[in-house]
């Protein structure tokens, strides 16, 4: 489909070959197959142009739109890579959720909207992890 839709804009098969990257004797047997097994010539070929028919230019049009959304569903996918998602827990004091962090949390939501925020306040300070075998006194 591809060598179909790359040898559109060319009007003959050394342009095409060339921007496929392919030898021009590749793009024709590629050009057969595909109008093979669609049942419909694409193409009116001759030794050195070639010229669309009306088939072709449907399944051209038709080539050309699949390959933008294939190419747009790639971006997308891209761009999830470099966005951040998940879930994001904080427990603090209540004043400090009220003072300190609530703006905070605001902005990073709007910066980074696919992230979801649990904020527990509680009534009491938060306690200090300590290390893994050391007790607390008193």
């Amino acid at each position: 489909m591809r060598s179909h839709q790359e040898s559109n804009p060319s009007s003959n098969w050394l342009d095409a070959g060339r921007s496929l990257r392919v030898p021009k004797s590749t793009l024709s047997h590629r050009l057969q197959e595909l109008e093979k097994s669609l049942g419909v010539r694409l193409l009116n070929r001759t030794s050195r142009r070639f010229g669309m028919t009306e088939a072709g230019g449907e399944f051209y049009r038709h080539s050309v739109a699949m390959l933008r959304e294939a190419e747009r569903a790639e971006t997308a996918m891209r761009h999830r890579l470099h966005e951040a998602t998940g879930t994001v827990r904080c427990t603090a004091s209540l004043a400090t959720m009220q003072f300190a962090i609530s703006e905070v949390l605001s902005s990073f939501l709007v910066q980074y909207p696919k992230v979801n925020v649990v904020a527990h306040a509680t009534r009491f300070p938060a306690r200090r992890s300590l290390p893994r075998g050391e007790a607390r006194s008193g």
